[in-house]
């Protein structure tokens, strides 16, 4: 399904729900010492299948990007419907403003600031954090390289793990971010 979807919040599925049995094995006995997670009901429920009724910091800058009027709407319906924004949006992704919606780069660097809040507020121990595909990309992308630059450059799997260890040549940090994306939910046109 290729559908923007970005802030419409619904459940995950059946099959998405199947498909968490290996992230929960993972962090089986694992000690966590914190859970960060967006507040839509596709990310909850993604936590709360693999760690239960741990703790979780609902927060609300690892929300997805806002994808405006596009929001729920097939891309091939989009091309036919918004073609010069289309056209638009594909010549020049990196820098677009989805109508009535999100600025990429605006977005991206609230993400980064979102994770840097979460890394500068860390006080020991492992850190998840379960969020979605364009705050995964971007986190990822600031962690590595100090800007946000290489998201687009960066694959990130729906449902899977992506771990970054921090070092500071006296202790690690490992993050460990879940990727909630939206082809794992619910959705009805």
């Amino acid at each position: 399904m290729r559908t923007f979807s970005g802030l419409t919040d619904v459940e995950l599925s059946e099959e998405g729900k199947a498909s968490l049995g290996k992230a929960k094995e993972f962090f089986n006995n694992k000690e966590i010492s914190k859970i960060y997670i967006s507040p839509l009901l596709r990310c909850k429920q993604t936590a709360q299948i693999i760690f239960g009724d741990r703790e979780f910091i609902v927060d609300e800058g690892l929300k997805e990007i806002n994808f405006g009027e596009w929001e729920g709407i097939h891309f091939k319906e989009v091309m036919l419907n918004y073609p010069e924004l289309w056209e638009d949006y594909m010549e020049n992704w990196r820098d677009f403003t989805f109508p009535g919606g999100d600025n990429i780069p605006t977005y991206q660097k609230l993400a980064a600031r979102a994770i840097r809040v979460i890394l500068d507020n860390h006080d020991g121990g492992d850190i998840v954090v379960v969020s979605h595909n364009g705050f995964t990309k971007a986190a990822m992308s600031y962690i590595l390289t100090g800007d946000i630059r290489l998201a687009f450059s960066l694959s990130v799997q729906n449902g899977k793990i992506s771990q970054i260890v921090i070092d500071d040549n006296f202790s690690k940090l490992r993050l460990l971010i879940i990727n909630v994306a939206f082809n794992l939910a619910n959705y009805k046109l």
